[in-house]
């Protein structure tokens, strides 16, 4: 039987304790889920915290990596997609994890080679109260108003990626500017109704306002200036200005 084959490619950057997290979660996903053909890439931004002597210990599972310097998420997100040899792409960063189940569904979807992109849920789990959320995917026609899904729930086709790589000018909401450009080229989008992954808060495209003006202009780029009325980004931008506008008031 001809088994779906995934390139699994994690990113990261002197972030051993997490970069173990995803490893250990790839094993046990890896060994529940035998109909799948696995390649596991690793992108190492060049640390300096021990991970290219943890990466070189763990060789049995990783079938490729380097440890070279970056330009950020977006380019060492690109040189996993280059060094891919899998039809499908799946990228889940350093303090992602999998969902230790089979996923017969997701085999049977990539099997299909119907699609360009497969996504499904995500398990959020809250670093403050330790609590864990189910987020559920919105539907990709929703994507002017924001991110409809998380990329570590996102299968891609390879080939699709080769030709739609991230654009290296966004720092935080790189991934949302290229699903644009994928529904925008009018690519085949399936969700899958069920979670794909666990993540933790606190990456990036979390921290602060940054992230919130990025993907507005992004917005403005792409739509009509009376979708952003709806802008999800929009209203995080103006919760965190008040938010500086109160410390600011109070001297802190």
């Amino acid at each position: 039987m001809v088994k779906s084959s995934v390139s699994v490619i994690t990113i990261t950057y002197n972030d051993l304790k997490n970069l173990k997290k995803t490893v250990e979660s790839f094993k046990k996903f890896s060994a529940l889920n035998t109909q799948f053909k696995l390649e596991y890439i690793v992108i190492d931004g060049n640390s300096t915290d021990g991970t290219k002597s943890y990466l070189q210990s763990q060789s049995q599972y990783i079938d490729k990596f380097i440890s070279e310097k970056d330009s950020g998420i977006y380019d060492a997100m690109n040189k996993g997609i280059k060094m891919a040899g899998k039809e499908y792409v799946w990228f889940m960063n350093a303090g992602d994890e999998f969902i230790p189940k089979k996923l017969f569904k997701l085999d049977l979807l990539l099997k299909e080679h119907a699609y360009d992109v497969i996504y499904g849920d995500r398990i959020y789990i809250d670093t403050d109260d330790n609590k864990e959320y189910t987020q559920k995917a919105k539907k990709i026609s929703e994507i002017q108003y924001g991110m409809c899904f998380g990329h570590q729930s996102t299968i891609y086709n390879r080939q699709i990626l080769e030709k739609y790589l991230f654009n290296l000018t966004y720092k935080y909401a790189g991934d949302y500017e290229q699903l644009i450009r994928l529904y925008l080229n009018n690519k085949s989008f399936k969700y899958i109704s069920f979670p794909l992954c666990r993540f933790y808060s606190g990456g990036a495209s979390e921290s602060g306002i940054g992230p919130h003006l990025e993907a507005t202009y992004i917005q403005s780029k792409y739509f009509k200036a009376d979708t952003l009325k709806k802008s999800r980004y929009i209203n995080g931008s103006i919760i965190h200005l008040k938010n500086i506008m109160e410390e600011v008031k109070h001297g802190n």
